[in-house]
């Protein structure tokens, strides 16, 4: 981790400067007059920063306000193409990038694949190969890459930029960051996918305006991210979330993490693929399984159902330990999930904050294809840039 700035001047300065600057980014279009009274810094104050944002080409106007009495008051709005971020999500045998602007926004975005389990030096030669790529590009449009953000499956030391553990690419120890930085000179930010999935959610989706929420992802496997108190918890060594290896049932089926009976075992779209095998003796992939589902097959219908059964336990544990505002769950193989969220709602629905009257937590079935994994990566970035400036780090919107 990088040094505490010592007290000063300066410190003070550059606290507000990106205080103001944050404030017209969230709430903006705004005034001088509105941004002051948000900060509760003076008008004189936010007079100056303004100007000097000006001058950096970071505000632009829009146009006049409503009078309260007076002149018209000059609405601002932060230029969200100042600089650009690069978000990467690992995944098993693919790739993806996207370029974003400071919103974020998706400008572009690129797939590219390899061999399923790819070992860890290969696919760090092809990150960096990409975002050399795509750097170059920007630089010859003489655009600005502000920084880079990574999503990935498993457990993270953000402090470090290490991934300690994921069992879903075959990763351990290694230090990301540290590695891509031998050859990129571009801050790089990392996260648990499901984390940035979640932080997302927080700015631009379901969350938004809840302080207290929780997101479970469904797909290869199960993620989990819990926001409380309007952060992120990544608990002790930043595996909070891991839902996926939840206990479900004592001395269960086996997973592939060394546990038994993990939700993983029993939910996951691998799981339901092989339950259906193991009833019908043929092989379905879990679109094929949702579409038999959908139009009556009870044998399909009977592995939804369990699958969903089990998921809503898996709710109920957790409304009852978090008692959070609202559940988000969401993954990258959304439609999937319609033949059983009605028996994950119904198995949910049987929990005592719900039978008691004392709460009715929402479960939101999130859209497919926002992104949102993605986004989050980026906003692992804005975090940085628009977070109060205490450590010796360089951040370009100083």
């Amino acid at each position: 981790m990088a040094n505490k700035r010592p007290g000063s001047k300066a410190l003070i300065k550059d606290i507000n400067k990106i205080l103001v600057l944050s404030t017209i980014r969230e709430h903006g279009p705004v005034s001088r007059t509105e941004v002051a009274r948000i900060t509760k810094l003076n008008l004189s104050t936010i007079s100056k920063i303004c100007d000097e944002l000006y001058r950096q080409n970071m505000l632009f106007d829009i146009g006049e306000g409503i009078s309260s009495g007076g002149r018209r008051p000059i609405q601002m709005l932060f230029n969200n193409n100042l600089g650009y971020i690069l978000s990467v999500k690992i995944e098993e045998s693919h790739l993806q990038i996207a370029l974003t602007n400071l919103k974020p926004s998706i400008i572009d975005y690129h797939e590219y694949l390899y061999d399923h389990g790819q070992d860890y030096p290969s696919v760090l030669k092809l990150i960096v190969e990409k975002i050399i790529e795509i750097s170059d590009e920007l630089r010859d449009k003489e655009k600005s890459l502000l920084g880079i953000g990574i999503a990935l499956s498993g457990i993270i030391n953000q402090d470090r930029g290490e991934l300690l553990s994921s069992t879903f690419l075959g990763w351990e120890n290694e230090t990301l960051v540290e590695d891509l930085k031998k050859n990129i000179d571009t801050p790089v930010f990392i996260d648990n996918d499901v984390n940035c999935y979640a932080l997302a959610q927080h700015w631009l989706g379901s969350g938004k305006g809840h302080s207290n929420f929780i997101c479970l992802t469904i797909g290869e496997g199960i993620g989990g991210a819990l926001f409380i108190r309007n952060r992120l918890y990544r608990g002790h060594r930043g595996g909070a979330g891991e839902l996926g290896h939840m206990i479900i049932q004592t001395d269960g089926k086996p997973c592939y993490c060394g546990q038994k009976g993990c939700l993983e075992a029993y939910a996951s779209y691998p799981a339901i693929v092989s339950r259906m095998k193991e009833l019908t003796d043929r092989s379905f992939n879990i679109s094929e399984i949702a579409q038999l589902a959908e139009e009556g097959d009870s044998d399909a219908r009977v592995v939804m159902r369990q699958a969903g059964k089990y998921l809503g336990s898996a709710l109920i544990n957790l409304a009852m330990t978090c008692n959070p505002e609202l559940i988000i769950i969401g993954g990258e193989g959304i439609k999937e999930l319609k033949s059983f969220l009605p028996s994950i709602q119904n198995q949910f629905d049987e929990n005592w904050f719900t039978r008691s009257g004392l709460d009715n937590t929402p479960i939101l079935f999130d859209e497919p294809g926002n992104r949102f994994f993605l986004l989050g990566a980026a906003l692992l970035v804005i975090d940085h840039l628009f977070g109060a400036p205490l450590y010796e780090t360089e951040n370009p919107l100083l």
